[in-house]
């Protein structure tokens, strides 16, 4: 097993021999460890005080102990070998080192998993937040690890962990990369997070699907395998799911639902019968634009206008098409000189039957307008 220490000394000036000495000492601990040049692997390494090397124990003759195979900590390959250090070593102090911290993480990758995770779980209690910070940013990509980012993150953070190695993470543990995701999009409960993954396929994982906001599903199955001409089977699948998430919710959370759905999807039946008034009107009006006025659709228009305030009357008259305005239901919604024009194009009889519905103004302008 390695033993990491630092350089106490080495080389210093020997006026007896008027040269350099080619040994030095180790501390290791408390105590200090000879060694010679011959015994660094590390060829043309400045062993300057307070360089941290690792080195192997031996025993001369006499019983002293000193070092063999002396090499940088940075230049040391089997940083496995030093985990007797790593294990029994406070890390708030290994992590204020740039040297031992390089060694920790390049000995956290190369460990087992599993193993890391303890030895990170169980340190982790004793960090400080800034040493907490350093360690997860160090090990941020690699080893990736949803047990030690889930401890040390903010939710927040860690949602953005599972997002950023979704892939890597979901193939190394489905089922706890499936549970944590779940876990924190709970946890955070607020709409935006699910715009990071509502174009994965992890959403229609039963144990995401069902926590899903309804706003999410249907702004989902909206996109998904839609057509504008709803015939087939899984399209009518999907537009019955829609239907029944729209169903379920409170009126007020229904009506902002349906407002962000494509009008070809609103113009289903079903849909259809959810909408408000108002919304139901200016599809259908919308829908002369594209097809030939019938009488099914004169009747749909007639009847939603029906139903709408009378505010909104006054406001949506001005889109109802010219042939459709001399209805005596929507006659009396129009302008006095909207009235006044289509009362000049009448026969005396039809002006008869219409004059009850015109207002005082237009009354006035006509009467002028025809003696004038």
């Amino acid at each position: 097993m390695k033993i990491l220490g630092k350089i106490k000394w080495f080389g210093s000036y020997n006026s007896k021999t008027d040269s350099y000495n080619d040994f030095g000492f180790i501390l290791d601990g408390k105590t200090s460890i000879y060694f010679n040049i011959k015994s660094v692997l590390s060829k043309g390494a400045s062993l300057d005080e307070g360089v941290w090397v690792t080195f192997n124990k031996q025993v001369d003759n006499s019983g002293r102990e000193y070092a063999i195979n002396v090499q940088l900590l940075k230049d040391e390959q089997d940083v496995l070998g030093l985990s007797n250090y790593f294990e029994n070593n406070d890390w708030n102090i290994i992590l204020e080192d740039s040297s031992l911290s390089k060694a920790l993480f390049r000995y956290l990758t190369v460990s087992d998993i599993k193993y890391t995770e303890e030895i990170v779980l169980s340190n982790i209690k004793t960090l400080r937040k800034d040493k907490i910070k350093i360690l997860l940013n160090q090990i941020y990509n690699k080893p990736l690890s949803i047990k030690i980012m889930e401890k040390g993150l903010s939710p927040g953070s860690f949602y953005k962990y599972l997002i950023v190695h979704k892939d890597k993470l979901y193939n190394l543990d489905k089922k706890n990369y499936v549970l944590s995701l779940k876990k924190t999009l709970v946890t955070l409960n607020k709409i935006e997070y699910w715009d990071e993954i509502n174009s994965l396929e992890i959403i229609f994982d039963g144990s995401i699907w069902e926590i899903t906001p309804p706003e999410v599903k249907v702004k989902i199955l909206s996109r998904n395998n839609i057509n504008k001409v709803i015939n087939n089977e899984l399209t009518r699948n999907i537009i019955d799911q829609i239907y029944h998430i729209i169903l379920n919710l409170e009126e007020h959370r229904r009506v902002i639902i349906l407002e962000k759905i494509p009008d070809h999807i609103k113009r289903d039946p079903k849909i259809f019968a959810l909408l408000l008034p108002m919304k139901r009107l200016g599809i259908l009006l919308k829908d002369i634009n594209d097809q030939k006025l019938t009488i099914e659709l004169e009747q749909e228009i007639l009847e939603a206008f029906d139903m709408i305030t009378e505010e909104e009357k006054f406001r949506i008259i001005k889109y109802v098409p010219d042939n459709l305005k001399l209805n005596f239901l929507l006659f009396k919604y129009l302008s006095p000189d909207e009235q006044v024009n289509l009362l000049f194009l009448m026969e005396e009889t039809e002006i008869v039957k219409y004059w009850g519905l015109c207002k005082r103004k237009t009354m006035i302008i006509f009467i002028f307008r025809l003696f004038s």
